[in-house]
């Protein structure tokens, strides 16, 4: 760790003491990008500076900005491809539109990075390792190039391997900061949540004014329950920058987590009038998000009507909170279709061999399994489930993490309900080990609602026994 905490502050003195483009040749210094517009060019390093602090929209518009100056930049129309978001037709208008470029008059560089993105976006997971094995092959000391390979091990989840990728990484580019980023993440998925902490307190420590850094701290106090700790990092973020969308959204899920739903609905529409905020609205995180808010109230007809106007569901194929809410008013086709989507989705990652794809769409259909059986009454059935569901989940970035221990959560109002003391008492212990308040403070209105009506047949069957 401390040699880490060196490297971040020989990276800071780097980044303090030069100019941005300056900062790009340290940062890069075989850049190759083929532009015959210097200020096309100018724009797009600064919006590789903007990606790298995670401000999206900020870097979206730079990259539309070199197109504007150079409509041939290959590099800034593949760069803006990923950070807008694409469903349908639009998809395949972006996938087509960089089939077309010609990649000879490019760097090797250039023709790897649209290469590996027409893959991934083909879904095509044996190519795309594929452009990866020869990019490194070719340009072995590439940045760019070495993190895809890590980021490659970082999306299927293979650990050790990500963590060492990314700490040789650090130490031969200490300026990618990033890396601090996915070694904390890397950490926390695996319950390593000290180790997390000096992590994200380094990448902290050496960029203080950019947002990233206190995002990521604050999703790993929520985790952990420390949430007025996990608040004073987002307001310091909102002060760095007062549109960044990820801290509005994690902001809600601290509000929303603590019962502060006043102060979550006012959080949710004031991110719906930034338009930096927008692209969250065409993947349907907002209607998502207000219905997870009426779920906890206890609304379920209000969130299910949130996740049905304009499209919304169709937008995000599958919500966990959908799937709930479908159940608690009685909406049976409805839940059903949603189940299925969770088995297409199973079928089409394996189809594909998305690995990490495959597992999340079966801890979710576990976890749907498990609540549907809750609901029928078969408990020992439904924690058979939840359990499969949890062996599959892991402390992940951001509301995965929470899936992990909203399913346990789960888990634990079924053997309750089964009567199950001792394992009941088991996981309750395990689940204050990593958030000592969630136990006690946290609800979940349609397992309440469950619990109640199983006391209540409890009830009736002992009087009817005693009659007798």
């Amino acid at each position: 760790m401390k040699k880490i905490l060196l490297l971040g502050i020989v990276a800071l003195i780097l980044f303090v003491g030069v100019g941005v483009l300056a900062y790009f040749l340290l940062f890069d210094a075989d850049a190759d990008w083929t532009t015959r517009s210097p200020a096309a060019l100018e724009e797009f390093e600064l919006g590789l500076l903007d990606l790298r602090r995670a401000a999206r929209a900020d870097a979206k518009a730079r990259f539309e900005r070199a197109l504007e100056l150079d409509p041939e930049f290959a590099a800034a129309q593949l760069f803006l491809a990923q950070v807008t978001p694409h469903r349908g037709h639009d998809a395949e208008s972006m996938v087509a539109t960089l089939e077309a470029v010609d990649l000879e008059p490019l760097s090797p560089r250039e023709r790897y990075l649209i290469r590996h993105w027409i893959a991934v976006h083909r879904d095509d997971s044996i190519a795309a390792k594929e452009v990866i094995a020869e990019f490194l092959a070719e340009l072995p000391n590439d940045l760019f190039a070495r993190e895809a390979h890590c980021e490659a091990t970082w999306e299927e989840q293979r650990y050790e391997e990500a963590s060492t990728c990314y700490s040789d990484l650090i130490e031969s580019h200490p300026n990618w900061l990033q890396g601090y980023d996915r070694l904390g993440k890397l950490s926390m998925a695996q319950g390593h949540f000290k180790k997390a902490l000096e992590y994200f307190e380094t990448y902290r420590y050496i960029a203080p004014d950019q947002t990233m850094p206190y995002v990521s701290l604050a999703q790993l106090l929520i985790l952990v329950g420390r949430y007025p700790s996990a608040e004073e990092a987002l307001t310091e973020a909102l002060a760095i920058d007062s549109d960044a969308c990820v801290v509005r959204s994690t902001l809600i899920r601290l509000y929303s987590l603590t019962g502060r739903f006043d102060e979550a609905w006012q959080a949710i529409d004031e991110m719906a009038t930034l338009p930096a905020c927008m692209d969250f609205q065409a993947v349907g995180a907002f209607c998502s998000k207000r219905a997870s808010i009426l779920y906890l109230e206890g609304d379920f007809d209000a969130a299910w009507q949130a996740l049905t106007e304009d499209g919304c569901l169709e937008r995000l194929s599958y919500d966990i909170i959908g799937h709930r809410v479908a159940l608690a008013t009685r909406r049976f086709e409805e839940a059903q279709k949603l189940r299925q989507a969770l088995e297409d989705g199973v079928a089409r990652a394996e189809e594909r061999r998305q690995t990490t794809y495959r597992d999340w769409y079966l801890a979710a259909l576990a976890h749907a399994e498990g609540v549907q059986l809750a609901h029928a009454g078969e408990h020992r059935a439904a924690a058979k489930e939840l359990r499969k569901a949890d062996e599959l989940l892991y402390y992940w970035v951001g509301d995965l993490a929470s899936f992990k221990l909203f399913n346990r959560q789960t888990l634990l109002y079924v053997l309750r309900m089964q009567d199950d003391r001792i394992g009941a008492a088991r996981l309750a212990q395990e689940i204050q080990d990593v958030n000592p308040k969630l136990v006690r403070e946290f609800v979940l209105p349609d397992m309440e609602v469950l619990g109640q009506r199983h006391a209540e047949a409890t009830r009736t069957v002992l009087m009817t026994e005693q009659v007798k």
